[in-house]
């Protein structure tokens, strides 16, 4: 029994529905900050945790978006066992009066009355709503939330809120009174053994200095009391009631030389977040008909990479009959996430939007082409408001360092504008492209694709930049071919692919260098051709000077075979402090930055951090 689908309408930021899928199991929502992730686990959380009376509804007069109007939150579960379904029978939705595919579905409405929310919740479709009467469902439904701004060293301290205590308990066999009379008998005859202890002095006597000092207390006690009062008193090392023995129970590490709380905190978020697990795990194979969530804010916090991944694997490979929400902004959970896991929390035209990445890439090899592609640096993608695809190293290292130099104002500073680079390396844009058909056609991210047009490459022989032998063509030749070649068929396939999608409604537009990047640098305005001359180590002829393509081929013959020696010069002339404006960007970057600083009608996405 899984969560498949959530509605949120006016808790928050949501003045409009938000819709999100959701899968049995492991489900990670990720996307930039201040959409929503929050505001999604905190509702589900108040709703979950209405049968648990020591989680109350969190809901305050601040979370109605409007507040004449209902917050009404939806929950739609699936994949009903045979004891859930007869536990929720009264809920029971059946699909195509099918009870292998029953549904259970709940509306929670709170409505703003007397200075205090007011919950009603209903059963079933909306055409055939029924008013809930007593919690009998609810306690069926335990929720374990974890917020982002979480202390867990006081979790482990001595005290009622000692976590240790409430995990340890569910593992002890109970009796009417809620104790285990053996664990207790021990217990008890260890305190009394302890109480007893005795030694012998230098003169052979036996001191016993606990029983000593107590018979000595009461004589004096006598001493000090009416007749027929009994004001005895008796020494216990602890509290013999059940309770209050597991509250004191400490955990230690460094091998029971270190209290927890003095541990680090990134090491203590997994060991919480283990016993959380271990409980969920135990009360999962005992309590078969109930439903059991945990939702964790940004379980990446303290732990360095190699640890969340570590984590994030142990929870995909080790827990069913659980579903967990975990909610994150970092790449490295987003990369080793299965596509079909994730969902990306964003903003759009409509409002703010919950989108599953694998429901809307249908073809699954592109899935797992995308799933392949993204590590940690590419899936950083899912956290930007603008998108620069490139395919070489020379591009990746420099778009940047072009961009704050062509704006040269901190309004529009790369960093501020939350563009990301994704590199694609040498593989196919395809699956990259189904993304932005599927993902990014409902938002406003705009995406760039900067490429070289390679014009000449697959061509036959006469238009092509070398002979037969593979060795370069004279200059003028490649001059005359560089002027009337066509395209690549790479870069003109991916040019219909691009205005297949600007077409789908997608804001992305396709930006191609003559030939190559070197080419395009070159044949800028003259200014460029000092420095450029610097970078390659040569010189350019006057000769050559009267044509700049001719400058621009003799500048990719020169670094052709050492591109990323060129790339780290040019980058290091525009990382220095009192370097000139002398330097022009290639024109066709320049467009693309300009495409994507020019705002999309209603979009609200502008600059991070502005209001």
């Amino acid at each position: 029994m899984y969560i498949s689908h959530i509605k949120i309408n006016n808790f928050r930021k949501f003045s409009t529905e938000l819709r999100l899928d959701l899968r049995d199991g492991l489900n990670v929502l990720i996307g930039e900050n201040n959409l929503g992730k929050t505001a999604i686990v905190e509702a589900l959380s108040a709703c979950l945790s209405i049968g648990d009376v020591s989680k109350p509804v969190r809901i305050v007069k601040e979370d109605f978006h409007d507040q004449s109007k209902p917050i009404e939150i939806t929950l739609t579960f699936s994949s009903l066992s045979t004891d859930q379904q007869a536990a929720f029978l009264q809920g029971l939705q059946l699909n195509h009066n099918s009870i292998e595919d029953a549904q259970l579905i709940f509306r929670f409405e709170f409505t703003w009355r007397d200075d205090r929310p007011i919950l009603k919740i209903f059963c079933g479709e909306t055409q055939n709503q029924i008013k809930l009467q007593g919690d009998d469902f609810f306690s069926y439904l335990t929720c374990t939330y974890l917020p982002a701004l979480r202390d867990v060293n006081s979790e482990f301290k001595v005290g009622r809120s000692n976590r240790i205590c409430t995990t340890v308990k569910s593992r002890f066999k109970l009796d009417d009174d809620k104790e285990d009379k053996q664990f207790m008998s021990i217990f008890s005859q260890a305190n009394q053994s302890a109480i007893n202890y005795s030694y012998r002095n230098e003169v052979g006597e036996e001191v016993k200095p606990i029983q000593n000092y107590q018979t000595d207390t009461n004589e004096n006690i006598a001493k000090l009391s009416l007749d027929n009062d009994d004001n005895k008193i008796s020494l216990a090392f602890v509290d013999t009631h059940f309770d209050h023995l597991l509250r004191g129970l400490i955990m230690k590490t460094n091998g029971g030389n270190l209290d927890i709380y003095r541990n680090g905190l990134g090491y203590n978020n997994l060991i919480y977040i283990s016993t959380i697990l271990a409980d969920l795990a135990k009360a999962s194979s005992i309590q078969t008909q109930a439903y059991h969530c945990l939702i964790v804010e940004e379980p990446e916090a303290h732990l360095h990479p190699q640890l969340q991944r570590l984590l994030l694997g142990y929870i995909k490979e080790n827990f069913s009959g659980i579903q967990i929400l975990l909610t994150s902004h970092s790449p490295t959970i987003a990369s080793d996430t299965p596509l079909d896991k994730l969902a990306i929390i964003t903003r759009s035209n409509n409002g703010i939007e919950g989108i599953t990445v694998a429901t809307l890439i249908p073809n699954l090899t592109h899935q797992n082409l995308l799933q392949r592609y993204l590590d940690v640096t590419r899936s950083q993608l899912f956290f930007a408001r603008r998108i620069i695809f490139v395919e070489g190293i020379t591009e990746a290292m420099l778009i940047k360092a072009f961009w704050d130099y062509y704006f040269n104002d901190l309004e529009n500073k790369f960093d501020r504008k939350g563009v990301e680079i994704v590199n694609i390396d040498g593989v196919s844009f395809e699956p990259y492209m189904d993304l932005v058909k599927n993902v990014y056609s409902k938002t406003n991210v705009k995406v760039a694709v900067i490429t070289d047009d390679d014009r000449g490459t697959n061509c036959d022989e006469p238009m092509r930049f070398t002979d037969t032998e593979g060795k370069l063509k004279p200059t003028k030749q490649i001059k005359e071919i560089f002027d009337n070649a066509p395209k690549s068929s790479r870069y003109s396939n991916l040019e219909a692919m691009v205005s297949g999608l600007h077409q789908d409604g997608c804001s992305i537009n396709i930006f191609g260098a003559r030939k190559t990047f070197e080419i395009e640098i070159a044949i800028q305005p003259e200014q460029n051709l000092n420095l450029i001359g610097t970078f390659a180590e040569t010189e350019f002829t006057d000769e050559m000077k009267k044509d700049l393509n001719v400058v621009g081929i003799e500048l990719w013959k020169k670094v052709r075979n050492d591109k990323t020696k060129f790339s780290e010069k040019v980058l290091g002339w525009l990382s220095t402090e009192n370097r000139d404006n002398s330097f022009v960007v290639p024109q066709y970057i320049k467009n693309a930055f300009d495409f994507l600083v020019t705002e999309n009608e209603n979009s609200d996405n502008s600059t991070i951090g502005s209001n």
